[in-house]
């Protein structure tokens, strides 16, 4: 199918869409697109596309052209759940009034987003869980649970930072599984059963990957068709699911007292009661003699040492006390899992010392994980808080071998940000994904007539004294100067800080919002409502914004945004490649990440403005080519003279 016949200047989308301009780049994907999926042989498709191009309606559109007849189904990854949500919610409508017909399709969240059934019951328990609100939290949701048809936790009020929302959401850690009592109205399961019926499945790469190499099984829901946006944050979503963690916090939760009428159950069916605490008493001891040695092993956030018998001996005998837990309750485990209990009242009694256990043994697993730094050197070990967590350090085999367990006929990875130099190797390197064709779309935007760069010498380094204070005059300047309307991208939480305390000290002619000071959709709602805001942010922030229009017109990135040197994944693979690690890792990362950044700006064919990046090592380091892996837009050298009374810039590039 010739795709000019969708996406042409005479095509179905201009037709039913009045005002609809045609982009040359989103008709070159699409076309991309459509060969891939239409090849036979499993073809993989990476493409860049920068914004502006229209990527989800050229991923869609084809994939659905293909799938439609031969009864099909897509499975579309993305990185979060907003975008998730704009997918269901917008670009999905958009593509059933393109293609003239209705898709069954829906949006698949990951098990944490919906209430466990069996978690929820237990809040009325004696005793079960106090959030110190005198049970009007445990009410809410023991009324909310009984009306509820989906499950899902955003339909309850409670800040997202509620414990009652932790204590209640469904996981994998404690689940019984087919053994629960509330199975047949499980609504993780319910949702699942749904998405069997639909022709496009939306989930995240988080879920994903929990399937397939957390829970050691293939995805619930079969699919023909991979397509992967946000395709950059792969990697990062399959480490994330892979890492293990020991959480002391966890481990309190677990050993609690349990209710009155639980004990009696237990008592009941013929275990000791007192010896059982006794061993949670023992445990709780040996966990704080633990959390005691790991805090002198190292500070927190650092690599563990790779031996510490000390250590390692204190770890290994929490880990006999968890399992002398588990001894005492793995009878009743097994006999509730044989249907002893079922038909009885004691049978929900029974699920709760099940998933009791359960909680244990994952527990105590992670644990002995976590100690093994000896036996798996392609891992990283570091201190958390009081606790411990490892991770894979390269993540390939992981992402690679859970595409291919799929069997996906066809693949479609894009973003805005995979290409570093004219290849995506780097990104190929990191993910183990070896394309069959490459593409690479330009912007449809006339970007040397939108934007300019301006690159900012102050005269300070980083570590400095007076850095903070500087940085954050020049930034109030620049803010001043542009009327706001400024997103603020900043490289740490102590220079984000010292930017908002002297951001918000006077009242100004615009707002200015700050991080972590509301959620952050509200914050977003905010900035584009306003049109001469300021967002003050971190890094987390150069993903996922999109203000076209007046309420953006400049962006100011701080530095190259450089892995933290003291990440333990990043210094473990600096370790791991040597003298090659800044080459092979650290530059093409930081270049990818400062492009994703600069990509905040312009959005639409009628935005203007300037990107603002304080970091001079732009123009003074062109052997390490980030400049040359921007936007080819006018630039100039501001080399920056502060006074006590003022900020003057001069010089040009």
């Amino acid at each position: 199918m010739d795709m000019n016949e969708i996406f042409g200047s005479g095509g179905v989308v201009a037709s039913r869409f009045p005002g609809y301009e045609n982009r040359k780049e989103q008709c070159e994907l699409a076309t991309a697109v459509w060969e891939t999926i239409e090849a036979e042989g499993g073809e993989v498709l990476v493409a860049e596309a920068p914004p502006g191009v229209g990527k989800t309606v050229a991923l869609l559109v084809p994939a659905l052209l293909h799938c439609i007849p031969k009864d099909e189904r897509i499975l579309v990854l993305t990185g979060s759940i907003p975008l998730q949500e704009q997918l269901v919610s917008k670009d999905i409508p958009s593509i059933e009034t393109i293609l003239g017909r209705q898709v069954t399709y829906g949006l698949l969240k990951g098990r944490g987003n919906y209430a466990c059934l069996r978690r929820c019951r237990e809040l009325g328990g004696d005793g079960f869980l106090s959030f110190g609100d005198e049970g009007e939290a445990s009410r809410t949701v023991l009324s909310w649970i009984d009306s509820t048809k989906t499950g899902d936790l955003s339909e309850l009020s409670f800040d997202q930072h509620n414990q009652v929302l932790s204590a209640i959401a469904s996981s994998g850690r404690g689940c019984i599984g087919s053994a629960c009592p509330e199975r047949d109205r499980c609504f993780v399961l319910a949702q699942l059963r749904r998405a069997q019926e639909w022709q496009v499945v939306v989930a995240n790469y988080h879920l994903f990957f929990s399937y397939i190499l957390e829970a050691g099984k293939p995805f619930p829901i079969p699919f023909n068709v991979l397509l992967c946006d946000e395709a950059h944050r792969m990697a990062d979503s399959a480490r994330s699911v892979a890492t293990v963690s020991y959480s002391p916090e966890d481990l309190v939760r677990i050993l609690r007292g349990k209710p009155g009428p639980l004990n009696q159950f237990l008592r009941g069916n013929g275990i000791d009661t007192d010896a059982l605490q006794a061993d949670a008493d023992e445990a709780r001891n040996e966990a704080r003699a633990f959390g005691d040695r790991t805090e002198l092993l190292c500070p927190d956030g650092e690599c563990l040492p790779k031996s510490d018998a000390d250590w390692s001996a204190r770890g290994k005998l929490l880990a006999e006390r968890l399992e002398s837990l588990c001894g005492r309750l793995r009878t009743c485990d097994e006999d509730y899992r044989n249907g002893t209990f079922e038909g009885t009242a004691d049978n929900a009694n029974a699920a709760s010392v099940s998933a009791w256990f359960e909680e244990i043994r994952e527990i105590r697993d992670s644990l002995l994980w976590c100690l093994s730094l000896e036996r798996y050197p392609e891992w990283t070990f570091w201190r958390e808080g009081r606790g411990c967590a490892c991770a894979p350090i390269r993540c390939d085999k992981l992402v690679s071998e859970a595409i291919g367990r799929s069997e996906p006929e066809s693949v479609v990875c894009v973003s805005a940000t995979l290409f570093h130099g004219n290849q995506p190797s780097f990104w190929c390197r990191e993910t183990g994904i070896e394309p069959s064709k490459l593409l690479r779309v330009g912007s449809p935007f006339d970007l040397p007539n939108q934007m300019e760069l301006l690159i900012v010498d102050s005269g300070y380094e980083v570590r400095d004294k007076g850095y903070d204070a500087a940085t954050s005059r020049i930034i109030e300047h620049l803010c001043d100067e542009n009327g706001g309307r400024t997103l603020i991208l900043l490289s740490s939480f102590r220079l984000l800080g010292a930017v908002a305390a002297r951001m918000t000290t006077k009242r100004r002619e615009y707002d200015v919002l700050v991080q972590g000071t509301l959620p952050r959709k509200e914050l977003l709602e905010k900035f584009r409502e306003n049109k001469t805001s300021v967002l003050i942010g971190s890094v987390s922030f150069r993903e996922g914004i999109d203000v076209p229009g007046d309420s953006l017109t400049q962006v100011i990135i701080d530095r190259i945004p450089f892995p933290h040197p003291s990440d333990p994944v990043v210094r473990a693979r600096n370790d791991l490649e040597s003298g090659r690690s800044f080459m092979a890792f650290t530059l093409p990362m930081a270049t990818l990440l400062l492009r994703q950044a600069v990509g905040r700006l312009i959005r639409s064919a009628s935005d203007r403005g300037r990107v603002v990046i304080m970091d001079s090592r732009l123009l003074d380091r062109p052997d390490w080519g980030i400049l040359a892996s921007l936007p080819q837009v006018r630039c100039r050298r501001l080399r920056v003279h502060i006074s006590p009374k003022n900020v003057a810039a001069s010089g040009s590039l």
